[in-house]
């Protein structure tokens, strides 16, 4: 007990030093976990990781509660005027006959939620746009698409519009992360979790930081796609996915509206464009609607409360690190068996093997058993300064 009275005596202000680094980096990190631009998230672990656990052991997407329409093979001409009203032209949308009787079915039917991933933008025209507003104006738990780079035509109920932005930058032009609380509006995931569930609670930002309930959240949480959207709908089981047209109104088919809506009573309705509108992931090509879809399963399944059992262990590790590069010691040295070892090439590639790379590892192991994703920039940029400056220091 004096020994280790004494040693902490002796290491106090470097114990004390290497706390404020835990608290700082953890603190940076939540805060880069609420940016929705994608800065230096790298995917190709996350492509590795998936494909090897696809081949052992295949993570399934719980669909049960989803009913897909893809509207991609719908379409009409509509009058489209643009440049101040100044140019006027011709456009293809979505078939505002077909989607109207789809909402009328629906209508009648005890759904969960109805979003419709369809833009009505300012601008554009068609006889039957003030029938549809009209229909989705009296329908309740539905929204439609608006997004932050367009105007949303005044026909359409504004209450009803749900944002629904993705966010890339120039370097990183994939889809990584979902915004829920955007530019203080509820995002289209959030609204379709709020409506559809009752024990939801939103989200409210605070500051720097962002709330649920008294519990403290992720607003912009690395999005996980364990499983491709091709394989959601493909094999055998109930069919949850169907082309509007094609499908459900194909005279051959003979699917009645009595059908139809025993198919949706209590699911997530999602119509979209499920072929045209893809994105990039470290999954594949992804529909849009789909990454809206997952976006609610994440909070659907709590995935935005911040997890303090590994903040506090990632806390630990910092601290751990830090401890150890103030007292200039090497990782390794505390290992017996490598200080026993009397070969020079592996003690080489060990010191290669540096802190950064002991921080990639933990992400990898955690991400394997928990499914939680981190982004390490900020502790190996941090750890790589603190390094140089030690370095300078000394010499």
């Amino acid at each position: 007990m004096k020994n280790l009275s004494a040693t902490l005596k002796r290491q106090r202000n470097k114990i004390i030093l290497s706390l404020i680094f835990a608290i700082v980096i953890s603190f940076s990190c939540y805060l880069l976990n609420n940016c929705p631009y994608p800065y230096w998230d790298r995917l190709d672990k996350y492509c590795w990781l998936e494909y090897i656990i696809r081949a052992i052991s295949p993570s399934k997407v719980d669909t049960d509660d989803a009913f897909f329409v893809n509207v991609s093979y719908d379409k009409q001409i509509a009058d489209y005027t643009f440049d101040n009203g100044n140019s006027k032209g011709k456009i293809a949308v979505t078939d505002r006959a077909k989607l109207i009787r789809f909402l009328q079915i629906a209508e009648k039917s005890d759904y969960k939620y109805l979003f419709l991933d369809i833009r009505f933008e300012e601008g554009v025209y068609t006889p039957l746009d003030s029938v549809l507003a009209a229909q989705i104006k009296k329908m309740d738990n539905i929204s439609y698409s608006e997004h932050s780079d367009l105007v949303s035509d005044d026909t359409f109920d504004k209450e009803k519009a749900a944002i629904n932005d993705y966010y890339t930058t120039i370097t990183t032009t994939n889809f990584t992360r979902y915004q829920f609380l955007q530019n203080g509006r509820e995002s289209a995931a959030l609204r379709m979790y709020l409506a559809s569930d009752s024990a939801a609670k939103p989200i409210v930002k605070h500051g720097l930081f962002f709330k649920s309930d008294g519990h403290l959240c992720q607003n912009s949480p690395f999005m996980m796609v364990t499983e491709s959207f091709s394989k959601v709908h493909e094999g055998i089981g109930k069919k949850n996915y169907y082309h509007l047209g094609p499908d459900l109104f194909d005279p051959e088919e003979q699917i009645s509206d009595e059908d139809i809506i025993d198919a949706i009573n209590n699911k997530i309705i999602i119509v979209g464009d499920f072929v045209s509108d893809l994105h990039d992931t470290y999954c594949g090509m992804q529909p849009g609607s789909y990454l809206v879809y997952l976006a609610y399963k994440e909070l659907k399944n709590g995935k935005q409360f911040v997890p303090w059992g590994f903040i506090v262990f990632m806390a630990i590790v910092y601290f751990i690190i830090g401890l150890m590069m103030l007292n200039q010691k090497n990782l390794w040295d505390y290992f017996p068996f490598v200080r026993r070892s009397r070969s020079k090439l592996y003690l080489f590639l060990l010191n290669m093997l540096g802190y950064t790379t002991v921080l990639s590892l933990v992400t990898i192991i955690m991400y394997l058993f928990c499914k939680v994703t981190y982004n390490i920039i900020l502790p190996s940029f941090f750890f790589s300064s603190l390094s140089l400056f030690l370095s300078y220091k000394k010499s």
